[in-house]
């Protein structure tokens, strides 16, 4: 059974670009993902803790030396010669996944070992035929799951017959005779459609078997497991599964089930974790006891588990890596053949990597071998709707739906692409049939209720989009969101060539309970607007209960971000890696760079710290730390800004092109840039400190650098610093460049502190370091209880020039202007920080009474009407901006936002007669 080492390479590839998060891959990490050696940080996942009680059964006093071996055997717990027979081999091998282990062809293993192994392995006739006549649940379990899985549900309903037959006149008393019946009933209503009927029952048996008759039975708890996952409970279900584990170390099926549940959350790491463990489980022999734990854990596995590859394969097509996918599965695929699974998910894989034709190939030689059974379709449907190829998606699963009618999967997962696309009367359609089939699915019956919700809600249409809202307050920004909308569509269509064929759908949620389950059927979710293609949805910003409102934000701002990512995935056919979308969004989404982003992108810079290529799409779903996802975000934007300089705003829509046509990013790179992605990285690091320094970041020489020459010239520290070069063998000369990262205090060398002496003394050196000039402010402002006074204003506006992306002159000169007499002059410096400001209207309000003061109407409309975008709800803007809009004799603005007040406050008869008043106006009566 030994395939040799070549298959890892794909698997410890799949975790190399994990290990590459927040510090880019190393040369043999990135060597490892095609080949090379297993990447530093790959190694088993270790069992949970072994249940105390086993421990105590196992060592119970009155086992017989067979009963013993055979409870070690059954748990997963074997000691060397324990698998001293066929039988015991053939369970252990059946246990760990070694489906094709010698010991499952001899004729001296359990026929149903050896027939549910045949069965595994695809040889599903040749399994019924040694099955045939063999009595026990066990065998009728078999049966009935064979003929599910050749697409014969007539024949599996009547294998499972006569047990069904004997729960009617006998109460069942053994766990497994229950765990097997259950089993069955979960089949059954896969084929008949019973699921809401039998499922209380199915889990009756199931907590029986365990509860009841045998705390220990771990297959009672596996297959509690098995159903939660099936009802979209991921949580309980892993909780079952790591249960599960403690019961059974080396459950094969759990291991599985595990990493399925890890793909589901992009946890890429554990999902190789978890491969390379039921590949070391493979060895039913445990090691020889000399080798030490630490050669245990590093061994290279013998063998390789078929659903280890599952997992990988699943991974990578979620990583948008389809020919990893491919190439994961072609040893499973080689020595099983006719595994359906196996074939279902390599049709997935190619269909991902929109090679339809060999798709549909392999298809067809899946209806060969089970004419009737939807699970290819229904694996290629679900991995589409995954890639948003939304047509195609849903061409696979409702096929899967006509297959297999009563199987509520193919029908949830058509529904929640439907809701994706925004066809939400064919998704409503689906859903409900999923919950009619199985009312207990979670994301199904949440995303049914949203849609039935959504169908409750109101519309209105601009040229370009289409706003769905809750009747009631929301109608109040609805409104105002019209124009604006075309503005964007305008701002974005212009740049990127190209506009979809129908409205894009805005869906304006409530709060974000709705919003989490408009977007992922779950109310838990940590963004404020997303877009699915065609549909984009968001939360309306209001105020209230934290978690359940996100307060006033730029909604503007955010939805031209998502508009792009409508515009650009429209023109790239939904084939664009993750971070170059993104990219272009954050590029569109404000004209200037925030200071965070610049010192996150520059700290990254400088301390080797950017995302590669794999990694950086990697770190929007799956980031390793908290910088990790708003580094993809800021790093993306600024190589998009490096490929706009070296081939203008044309090379970055060829690269949609060609996208569009399949062709994969390394070789799109090549032929619009002439480059490889490693070396279009190399330079653009180079570019990048470039930049940075223009816009007063990164200066040389450091302060660090200034603070050790003056330390090492300082005469208490004469001795340490000539011990210290004389050890590391350094010149004084270059000291302060080599001895960057040595630490000091080793060598009893004490660093200078940058006191406010100091830096004044070094700022005679370097006037214009903008690092010098911040910490002269802050150790001033310090020093004067935290105000700033006319004197400071040299010092602000000097670091303003030197680095003119830091905020912090422009909040202490605002200030200072605010307290001042003519406080017009605080205009510029609050137009700088609103610029920046996301979540707040403050400054945009104080530039409206700041422009309205002086009578630039004009100006204070621009910025009231922002401050009531960010946050539409609030009675008082809305008050300024329709005194505003007077002013300037804008009658119709005047009266929307008097509209909203009275909405917003009915109680106050004010509103209405000054709406009527205004009314009058327009009509020329006032």
């Amino acid at each position: 059974m030994d395939r040799g080492n070549g298959r890892l390479m794909t698997r410890t590839g799949l975790l190399a670009l994990v290990c590459g998060l927040g510090i880019g891959l190393s040369e043999a990490s990135a060597q490892s993902i095609g080949g090379g050696p297993r990447p530093t940080g790959v190694q088993r996942m270790e069992a949970p803790p072994t249940s105390q009680a086993l421990v105590n059964a196992l060592a119970a006093p009155f086992l017989t030396a067979q009963e013993a071996k055979e409870r070690r055997v059954f748990h997963g717990m074997w000691e060397a010669g324990d698998l001293d027979s066929v039988e015991m081999r053939a369970r252990a091998a059946l246990l760990v996944g070694a489906i094709d282990h010698e010991s499952l062809f001899d004729p001296a293993a359990a026929i149903e070992d050896r027939a549910e192994a045949s069965m595994l392995r695809g040889e599903i006739r040749e399994a019924l035929s040694m099955l045939e006549g063999a009595p026990g649940f066990r065998a009728i379990r078999i049966r009935t799951q064979a003929h599910e899985l050749l697409g014969d549900y007539d024949g599996a309903m009547l294998a499972s017959d006569p047990l069904v037959r004997t729960m009617r006149d006998e109460r069942l008393e053994t766990a497994p005779d229950l765990v097997e019946a259950a089993r069955v009933f979960m089949i059954r209503a896969r084929i008949d459609g019973r699921a809401a009927s039998e499922y209380h029952e199915i889990i009756a048996m199931l907590r029986r078997a365990q509860e009841e008759v045998d705390r220990l039975y771990w297959p009672a708890v596996f297959t509690q497991a098995q159903l939660l996952y099936e009802k979209d409970n991921r949580a309980e279900a892993g909780q079952a599964l790591m249960e599960t584990l403690t019961l059974n170390p080396r459950c094969g099926a759990a291991w599985h089930m595990l990493g399925m549940l890890s793909v589901d959350s992009l946890d890429i790491d554990q999902v190789e974790n978890v491969a390379l463990t039921m590949d070391a489980n493979l060895e039913l022999e445990p090691p020889p006891e000399e080798e030490g734990e630490d050669e245990k854990q590093d061994a290279e596995p013998a063998f390789e588990s078929y659903m280890g590859d599952l997992i990988t394969a699943r991974g990578f097509m979620r990583l948008s890596m389809p020919d990893r996918a491919i190439e994961a599965l072609e040893p499973s695929l080689e020595r099983y053949p006719k595994m359906r699974e196996l074939l279902a998910t390599a049709a997935a894989a190619h269909a991902t990597n929109f090679d339809y034709e060999t798709t549909d190939e392999i298809l067809a030689g899946l209806a060969e071998l089970s004419p009737g059974s939807a699970l290819g379709p229904f694996y290629v449907g679900r991995a589409l709707s995954e890639a948003r190829q939304y047509a195609k998606s849903a061409e696979y699963l409702e096929a899967a739906t006509e297959r297999q009618p009563n199987w509520s999967e193919p029908w949830i997962e058509l529904g929640l692409m439907e809701l994706q696309s925004g066809r939400d009367t064919e998704a409503l359609t689906a859903l409900r049939r999923a919950t009619e089939l199985d009312e207990f699915n979670i994301r199904a019956r949440n995303s049914r209720t949203l849609l039935e919700e959504l169908v409750t809600y109101d519309t209105l249409e601009s040229e370009h989009f289409r706003i769905r809202y809750r009747p009631g307050i929301d109608e109040i920004m609805a409104r105002d969101m019209l124009e604006p909308l075309d503005v964007i569509h305008e701002n974005v269509a212009s740049v990127y060539g190209w506009e979809p064929e129908d409205k894009t759908v805005l869906e304006l949620m409530p709060d974000h309970e709705w919003f989490g389950v408009r977007i992922a059927g779950m109310p838990a979710i940590h963004t404020i607007a997303a877009a699915t293609g065609p549909v984009i949805a968001m939360e309306a910003p209001k105020i209230g209960k934290q978690g359940l409102y996100s307060g006033p934000y730029d909604w503007p701002r955010v939805v031209q971000h998502e508009y792009v990512h409508t515009i650009t995935l429209g023109r790239a056919a939904n084939r664009l890696p993750l971070w170059y979308t993104e990219a272009c969004a954050v590029d569109l989404e404000s004209p200037v760079r925030d200071w965070q982003r610049w010192q996150l992108i520059t700290s990254a810079l400088e301390n080797d710290g950017l995302h590669d290529f794999d990694g950086i799409s990697l770190a929007f779903t799956r980031p390793k730390t908290r910088f990790d996802r708003p580094l993809a975000y800021a790093q993306g934007q600024w190589m998009l800004e490096y490929m706009m300089e070296i081939g203008g705003r044309d090379a970055t829509l060829q690269l949609l092109d060609l996208y569009a046509e399949g062709v994969l990013e390394s070789e799109a790179f090549e032929r619009v840039f002439g480059i490889t992605t490693d070396r279009f990285l190399e330079d653009f690091k180079e570019w990048g400190y470039k930049d940075a320094r223009a816009h007063g970041m990164l200066i040389e020489p450091s302060v660090r650098d200034m603070l050790l020459e003056i330390s090492l010239d300082d005469p208490e520290n004469t001795d340490g610093v000539q011990a210290m070069l004389a050890e590391l063998g350094i010149d004084r000369a270059d000291a302060v460049e080599k001895l960057e990262g040595v630490a000091l205090d080793q060598f009893e060398v004490t660093l200078a502190e940058p006191t406010p002496e100091v830096v004044e003394e070094l700022l005679e050196q370097y006037p214009d370091h903008p690092d010098l000039l911040q910490m002269k402010i802050e150790y001033t402002v310090f020093e004067r209880g935290g105000r700033v006074d006319d004197s400071m204003v040299p010092l602000l506006e000097h670091y303003a020039r030197v680095r003119p992306v830091d905020p912090l002159p422009h909040r202490h000169l605002a200030r200072l202007y605010l307290e001042s007499d003519d406080k017009s002059r605080a205009i510029e410096h609050l137009e700088f920080l609103d610029a920046r400001e996301q979540s707040s209207p403050s400054y945009a309000i104080e530039l409206a009474r700041r422009y309205a003061a002086i009578s630039e109407w004009d100006r204070a409309w621009a910025k009231i009407s922002r401050a009531t975008q960010i946050s539409p709800f609030d009675a008082g803007h809305r008050e300024l901006a329709a005194t505003v809009a007077l002013r300037r004799g804008d009658y119709a603005s005047a009266e929307r936002h008097i509209v909203a007040l009275t909405e917003l406050e009915p109680q106050h008869e004010l509103h209405q007669k000054r709406l009527e008043a205004v009314r009058r106006k327009m009509s020329g009566e006032g």
